[in-house]
């Protein structure tokens, strides 16, 4: 990866270009590789070590000779970034079909101004193409935003909480927010298990509701995934659990079982709670990244709290006792596993980590 990295680089001065573009390429090369993983891993020393240099001698070159010249057009510029930025990613997230909720978090991790533009920033100080006060200002606004973007992520959904009525308008424009299939005997919802979210755990839960015969609705907030679903005449609705109107569209007063896949702790809690409200009698089973969260819905009212991270640990032992050293027993199980790694991957579905 390193031999690869210096090539481009070397190739890329020797045509004009600077050698940190040659080494952005060579990165853009690597990720494609089948173990991109791996070398992220390995690298990742050099990684912060270098990256630590570059700040540092960055730090030391800015000069800020006269602070109230720089103030203005400083400010302006971050506030361009910080509305206007969002917006447009906003709006192309809402016209590729994600609601409102989705395109909102995602302009929020967006808003800062890229790492990248100190290179070229720093670039076009080095041929004379901009001046000291503009590089200064460059530095300074991505430190700013960087700064802002942090905190907007950490508080994302109360950010969302505030302004989701005013968002209403990107869901105007939203192509996916028609995406269901729902068979004309169930209009109303009335379903005997709620599913929310299909993808990686959803995906074997389907598959178990469908062995069962149960009567069962899939609500999920990926246009892709309904569109799937709706060819294969499953029902579901394409929405986003957090919204009011998709939770009171939901039949959860009929429901027998609830089981929502998604990871996001305030969603998790709202449907705990909504449900508690109206049905005390429903099994409920959520899903947490940490066993704090897990205890939390637990003392709401949760039945079970399916914790990812555990799961290969439980499933291990629960092979070991079903097949211990049966060896024909062990590679029937390996077929069918490879089967569905097969069938998870056309439905490009991956782990987070690499995801």
């Amino acid at each position: 990866a390193l031999s690869v990295c210096f090539i481009f680089s070397i190739v890329f001065s020797y045509l004009g270009f600077s050698i940190a573009i040659g080494a952005f390429v060579a990165g853009v090369a690597l990720a494609n590789l089948t173990y991109n993983v791996e070398i992220i891993a390995k690298v990742k020393s050099l990684k912060d070590f270098f990256s630590t240099l570059f700040f540092v001698s960055l730090g030391l070159g800015i000069t800020i000779p006269d602070l109230r010249g720089i103030l203005k057009p400083l400010i302006l510029l971050t506030l361009v970034v910080i509305l206007v930025k969002p917006l447009v990613v906003m709006f192309l997230c809402s016209f590729f079909g994600y609601t409102k909720k989705v395109s909102f978090l995602t302009a929020l991790s967006l808003a800062q101004v890229s790492e990248f533009s100190i290179i070229i920033a720093t670039l076009g100080l080095e041929l004379g193409h901009i001046s000291q006060n503009l590089f200064t200002i460059t530095v300074l606004l991505i430190i700013i935003t960087l700064i802002l973007t942090a905190y907007f992520i950490k508080f994302d959904f109360l950010l969302y909480s505030f302004f989701s009525r005013w968002l209403n308008v990107f869901d105007l424009m939203n192509k996916g927010e028609h995406l269901q299939y729902l068979p004309q005997k169930q209009q109303d919802l009335d379903y005997d298990v709620i599913l929310v979210g299909y993808d990686r755990i959803g995906y074997n839960v389907l598959k178990a509701l469908e062995r069962l015969k149960h009567s069962f609705i899939v609500i999920d907030y990926n246009p892709d995934l309904i569109k799937r679903l709706v060819l294969r005449k499953i029902p579901c609705i394409y929405g986003d659990i957090g919204d009011d109107e998709i939770m009171e569209r939901l039949n959860f007063k009929h429901a027998k079982l609830v089981i929502s896949t998604i990871p996001t702790p305030e969603d998790n809690k709202r449907i705990t709670k909504h449900l508690r409200a109206v049905n005390k009698k429903a099994v409920l089973f959520v899903t947490a990244n940490v066993i704090e969260e897990a205890m939390e819905l637990y003392k709401l009212g949760a039945d079970y709290v399916v914790l990812p991270h555990f799961l290969g640990g439980e499933r291990v032992s629960t092979l070991v006792e079903e097949y211990s050293t049966d060896l024909k027993k062990v590679i029937k199980n390996k077929l069918a596993h490879i089967d569905e790694l097969r069938d998870r991957l056309s439905l490009s579905q991956e782990h987070p980590l690499k995801a």
